[in-house]
C-alpha cells in the first residue's frame, strides 16, 4: 500500500495495476488513446511507444496480475506525470472516474509502488537486496519513462551513480553489477540517460585492461551478454586487447592470470565462460609478445618485473607463470640471447635471489630451457647474428655453459662488444689482428716492457712470436692469402710469408728508430 502524509487527506482516485476484463479493455483503445494523448500534449507519449514493445522482455521481478489496487491523489499524479495529466484533465473516459487502469506495460507492483512514493515525498525506497535494488531500479526506470517523470527519472539515475561509485570502480560488488546495467541499457539504445551509461561503462570495461580483465572477465552475466550480442562482444573484445601497451603489459598479464584462477573455480568445465576465455587468451598472447620484445627493458627498468623477483608486488607462482609464457610462446632464434642476457645479468644478479630458493630454482629453470632451445637451434641463432647486441661477458658465459668457443658464436669482429676502444683494446692486447681473429690460435702474451725508450720491443717481440708459431706450422704450397671467414692462410708456404713479413717488420723498425733519433 501506498503511504503518503495526511495533508493530503482521503484518496480520490485509485490505479488500478492487470485487472484481466480491465487490461483487455483498456488495450482495446490503446491506439486511438496514445495517439489522442500525443495530440493534447505531443512530447509527453514519445518515449511511451519506443518503450512498449520490449517492456516485457525483461523479466526482472514476478508481475503481480492478481488486481492490486493502489489509492492516491488525483492531484500529485497530474502534478508529476504528463501522462496522467493529460489522461485526467483531457477529454477522455478517465477524467470523469475514480479509477485509472495502467496497461499491461505498467504491471509491476514493487515499481510502481515505488513510482507512487516518489510522487509524494520525493524519495527513493530501496529495501531489498542490491541486486534486487538493480532490478527495481531498472523497472522502475521504466514507469517512470513511460509515465514521463523526469524528477523521478533523475532520482533513480543519481541512485544508479551511487551503487556502482560513479562508474569508475572495479570492486566485487560493482563487478557482478556492471553487466547486468549494460545488459538493460542495451535494450534502449534511443534514450539519452541510457546511452550515456553504457558509454560509462565501455571505458570502464576497455580503457584499464590491467584492473578490468581480473575483475569483470570473470562474471557469468557478462559471459552471457557477450554470448548473445556477438557483434558487441567482438568489439568489446578488439578495443581492450588494443590498449595492451609496454606500460602494462605485465599488469595486463598478472589480470588475465588472476582472472583464469578464478574461472577455474567458478566454471571448471567451461559451461558458460567460453566468450570470456576467449578473450583472456587474447590478451594474455598481446602482453606476452610486447613483454618478449622489449625483455631488455623489463628487466632493467620497468620496476614490476623486478618486483617479481623481490616478491613485493606479485607471487612467485606469477613469476613463473611470466617466463614459461614467454619461452614457451614467444621465444625464437632472434630474441632467445637476449632473454639469455635479461635472466642471468639482470634477473639473477639482484640481491633477492640469493635469499630465495623459490626465486632461485625458477629463473635456473629458465635458464636451463633457454640453453637447451640455443643448443637445438644453435646454427639458426647464430645466423641471425642478434647475439652480437650480448655483453661480451654474457657472451662468454654462454659460450662455457654451451661448451662452446667464445669466438663461435658471433661473428669475429664483433666479439667485444662493438665499441672501437674495446675492439682495438682486444686486438692490441693479442698482438695482431690475424691471429685474434683466429678462434683456436693465440700468440704468447711476452710480460710489459717499459715503452719510454722505444717502440723496437713491440715489434721485436712480434716478429719473434710470429716466427716461434709459424716454424711448428708444416710448409704450405702456392700464393699466402688470408681468409677472413676461416681464419686461415692459404697458398705460399708460411716460412716464405715469413721472411717477407719479417723484413717489412724490420724496415718499420727502422723509420720507428730514425723518427726517434731525430726527436731526441
Amino acid at each position: 500500500m501506498v503511504v503518503w502524509p495526511s495533508s493530503y487527506g482521503p484518496p480520490n482516485i485509485s490505479v488500478v495495476l492487470g485487472n484481466p476484463a480491465d487490461t483487455q479493455n483498456a488495450d482495446t483503445g490503446l491506439v486511438s488513446r496514445h495517439l489522442s494523448l500525443s495530440l493534447f500534449r505531443i512530447p509527453v507519449l514519445q518515449a511511451h511507444r519506443r518503450l512498449m514493445s520490449s517492456v516485457p522482455q525483461l523479466g526482472t521481478l514476478d508481475a503481480q496480475k492478481d488486481g492490486s489496487v493502489l489509492p492516491c491523489h488525483r492531484s500529485v499524479l497530474v502534478a508529476h506525470s504528463s501522462y496522467f495529466a493529460a489522461l485526467l484533465e483531457g477529454d477522455f473516459q478517465e477524467s470523469q472516474m475514480s479509477t485509472v487502469y495502467l496497461p499491461h506495460e505498467l504491471s509491476d507492483a514493487p515499481s510502481i509502488k515505488t513510482t507512487l512514493e516518489f510522487m509524494y515525498d520525493h524519495k527513493l525506497r530501496l529495501s531489498c537486496s542490491p541486486a534486487e535494488s538493480l532490478k527495481l531500479l531498472q523497472t522502475t526506470y521504466l514507469v517512470a519513462d513511460y509515465l514521463d517523470i523526469p524528477l523521478l527519472k533523475q532520482a533513480l539515475l543519481d541512485e544508479w551513480n551511487k551503487i556502482l561509485h560513479n562508474w569508475t570502480c572495479n570492486c566485487p560488488g560493482c563487478s557482478s553489477a556492471v553487466p547486468l546495467v549494460l545488459q538493460f541499457a542495451r535494450q534502449y539504445p534511443h534514450d539519452e540517460h541510457l546511452e550515456a551509461i553504457h558509454k560509462k561503462i565501455y571505458l570502464l570495461l576497455t580503457h584499464d585492461p590491467d584492473k578490468a580483465l581480473a575483475a569483470f572477465w570473470t562474471e557469468k552475466s557478462l559471459a552471457t551478454l557477450l554470448l548473445f550480442d556477438k557483434h558487441f562482444a567482438q568489439s568489446l573484445h578488439m578495443d581492450i586487447i588494443s590498449r595492451i601497451g609496454q606500460h602494462n603489459a605485465i599488469e595486463s598479464l598478472f589480470a588475465c592470470f588472476s582472472a583464469a584462477k578464478q574461472l577455474a573455480t567458478k566454471d571448471p568445465l567451461f559451461n558458460w565462460s567460453e566468450p570470456l576465455h576467449i578473450t583472456l587468451a587474447a590478451a594474455e598472447a598481446r602482453a606476452t609478445k610486447i613483454i618478449a620484445t622489449h625483455f631488455d627493458f623489463y628487466c632493467s627498468s620497468y620496476p614490476a618485473l623486478l618486483s617479481c623477483i623481490d616478491g613485493v608486488t606479485y607471487s612467485f607462482d606469477f613469476l613463473e607463470y611470466l617466463l614459461n609464457q614467454i619461452l614457451e610462446d614467444e621465444m625464437d632464434c632472434t630474441n632467445a640471447g637476449v632473454l639469455y642476457q635479461g635472466i642471468v645479468r639482470d634477473l639473477m644478479g639482484r640481491q633477492e635471489v640469493q635469499s630465495h630458493e623459490r626465486v632461485s630454482s625458477i629463473l635456473q629453470g629458465a635458464k636451463y630451457q633457454i640453453l637447451c632451445f640455443v643448443a637445438d637451434q644453435f646454427d639458426q641463432v647464430k645466423q641471425t647474428n642478434h647475439l652480437n647486441n650480448l655483453d661480451s661477458d654474457i657472451l662468454q658465459q654462454l659460450a662455457k655453459e654451451l661448451t662452446v668457443p667464445p669466438r663461435s658464436i658471433v661473428p669475429t669482429w664483433h666479439a667485444s662488444n662493438h665499441s672501437k676502444q674495446s675492439f682495438l683494446s682486444f686486438f692490441s692486447a693479442s698482438g695482431d689482428l690475424r691471429f685474434a681473429l683466429h678462434p683456436r690460435r693465440r700468440p704468447f702474451q711476452p710480460s710489459p716492457q717499459p715503452l719510454s725508450s722505444c717502440p723496437e720491443p713491440f715489434v721485436s717481440r712480434l716478429a719473434s712470436y710470429i716466427k716461434r708459431l709459424w716454424a711448428k706450422e708444416p710448409p704450405l704450397k702456392g700464393r699466402a692469402t688470408y681468409s677472413r671467414s676461416t681464419s686461415t692462410f692459404s697458398g705460399q708456404s708460411r716460412s716464405t710469408f715469413s721472411s717477407r713479413y719479417n723484413e717489412k717488420l724490420r724496415k718499420r723498425s727502422f723509420e720507428v728508430r730514425h723518427v726517434h733519433e731525430q726527436s731526441t
